[in-house]
């Protein structure tokens, strides 16, 4: 909204300005509005526009009916504004002929291209890398929304890999030797990598927090234990681990276990803290368990060979490993299998 009144303001100004050198010509009262007729567009501001395609941009045609002071002006500045490709946009009345036709100028300033770019502070082996993940390409308009994007995507890029607190400048330099062209120097201070002193389990009232932490293979939390090893956070790692926690609460029968909510916050000076809430569900225990279909192995054979039993806690893991395949070769689907059954399906229903 901001910048809509800043554009606004400017473009008042302009028609202030053209409108004293109109009433010098030909008396135009700016307190009433009146309708005109668009003799004309002109273009100024930049050579290396092409005029129809910006009038076409406007929404402005010679021919068309507009009345001054009126909302057709500013609409068309506002899809100039929409193109993300001007760093300047006016509008005023150059010339007014027989007091009913109207001859417009559209003044635009352009933004900058970019003509090339560096890092620093980068290693060059990181060059290549980096280069391919944010797709700067010469003759790309420098606006906000590419220099923020920029950011963003190194920020990320880093915090990846345990930089909690990387960060990224880029500075903006006229290319003397280049037509409105634009220099990007990208600074890069990494810092150190972010170490993780506590992970705080809430919501984990059936499992101790210790055993949920023993089950992330990927992120770990500071200790004594820890003092060569490794405590960094690393986001795609973590979120591995954050399945890792609700795999293993499966297998304690805690089928619609999940993660609430997270929470990573500075701590100290080079460590944060990482709160995980849990919703750990209600625990659940096999019953029943119904064979359908089995000519060639009696229940008996069958339940066997699955070895759960009524009463036991629910996992699915192990349902699945003693259905379709165990490290043993124990299983029922090896048991068809090893007999000739090579078209065996077998498909377990959950019933509540």
């Amino acid at each position: 909204m901001k910048g809509f009144l800043n554009r606004f303001f400017l473009v008042c100004i302009l028609f202030a300005v053209s409108h004293r050198a109109v009433e010098a010509q030909g008396g135009l009262d700016y307190s009433v509005q009146k309708t005109y007729e668009i003799g004309d567009i002109t273009l100024a501001g930049s050579e290396n526009l092409d005029r129809n395609v910006v009038v076409l941009l406007s929404g402005l045609a010679v021919g068309d009916k507009i009345e001054i002071p009126g909302e057709r002006i500013t609409k068309a500045i506002e899809k100039l504004w929409d193109q993300k490709l001007f760093d300047e946009i006016a509008i005023s009345i150059k010339e007014i002929k027989n007091e009913e036709v109207v001859i417009l100028e559209i003044y635009l300033k352009e933004l900058p291209r970019l003509s090339k770019f560096s890092f620093t502070g980068v290693q060059k082996s990181r060059i290549d890398d980096l280069r391919e993940l944010i797709q700067l390409n010469r003759g790309k308009v420098v606006n906000e929304n590419l220099i923020v994007s920029t950011q963003n995507q190194l920020k990320n890029y880093y915090v990846d890999k345990g930089f909690l607190n990387a960060q990224i400048d880029i500075d903006q330099q006229r290319d003397s030797t280049e037509e409105n062209g634009m220099i990007l120097d990208i600074a890069i201070t990494k810092g150190p990598r972010v170490k993780i002193e506590n992970i705080i389990f809430h919501g984990n009232s059936e499992l101790e927090g210790k055993k949920l932490r023993a089950t992330m293979k990927n992120t770990k939390q500071m200790g004594i234990a820890r003092i060569f090893k490794s405590s960094k956070f690393l986001e795609a790692e973590y979120k591995e681990d954050l399945q890792k926690i609700i795999n293993y609460y499966n297998t304690k029968g805690f089928r619609d276990a999940y993660v609430v909510k997270d929470s990573l916050y500075p701590n100290r000076e080079e460590s944060v803290n990482l709160e995980i809430w849990i919703d750990e569900g209600n625990k659940y225990y096999f019953r029943d368990i119904n064979w359908l279909g089995n000519t060639k192995y009696t229940n008996e054979e069958l339940r066997r060979i699955l070895d759960i039993d009524k009463g036991d806690v629910y996992d699915q893991q192990r349902l699945e490993s003693r259905l379709f395949g165990s490290m043993e070769g124990n299983d029922i689907t090896s048991l068809y299998m090893d007999e000739g059954h090579l078209f065996f399906d077998i498909r377990p229903v959950e019933l509540y």
